[in-house]
């Protein structure tokens, strides 16, 4: 039976990623929210945040230059070090890896209206994080994930980064190149083409 206009569901896909492990050795003092009949109040707890972190590569640009990224649920923008930023934060402790824009066919820099630019031209943004703080340009490429030797994975064409060009010390530490926000379009988010949980 064919039931004429209605609407078929694209198939689902699953995209695997090899993912990495690192311990933090840093514990965090976390607050939690004490709910009682009348309003809600903020109290200390002396949780202890275990410090475990997750992370895995993605291929960017035309030439597929793979970099690996945290996998952030309180972000929502994807952040790639520069091959230009010499920060420490950027540089880590040794072999870190960064991304080339200049190495891409497929790129470019974005104004803050959301057209194609070049580097004189591109929006500037600063976001904070609860452990630092990148600064940098807004970048447009092809984002790949999952894709290996077994594996095409899965692209989102044009998708908008910041392409930091400088990292605060904190993220000195980590074995992660950059960092993937999986958080939707909102106020988490340097806009909706910034997420890449918002593109279609």
């Amino acid at each position: 039976d064919s039931h004429e206009g209605a609407s078929v569901a694209p198939s689902s896909r699953v995209v695997t990623i090899a993912l990495q492990h690192q311990r933090v050795r840093s514990a965090t003092g976390l607050a939690a929210v004490q709910e009682s009949q009348g309003p809600a109040t903020s109290v200390g707890v002396g949780l202890v945040e275990h410090g475990h972190i997750y992370y895995g590569p993605i291929a960017l640009g035309s030439q597929g230059q793979v970099i690996t990224v945290v996998f952030d649920t309180g972000s929502a923008n994807l952040v790639v070090p520069a091959a230009s930023c010499t920060s420490r934060g950027c540089s880590g402790t040794g072999a870190r890896h960064k991304f080339d824009p200049k190495a891409s066919a497929s790129g470019s820099y974005v104004a803050s209206t959301g057209a194609r630019t070049d580097y004189d031209g591109a929006w500037r943004l600063s976001l904070g994080y609860a452990s630092g703080k990148v600064q940098g340009e807004a970048f447009e490429d092809r984002v790949c994930f999952g894709s290996g030797p077994s594996s095409s994975g899965t692209c989102s064409e044009r998708a908008q980064f910041l392409l930091a060009e400088y990292e605060s010390d904190d993220f000195a530490g980590y074995e992660f190149d950059g960092i993937l926000g999986l958080a939707p379009d909102g106020p988490l988010s340097a806009g909706k083409s910034f997420s890449l949980m918002a593109r279609s």
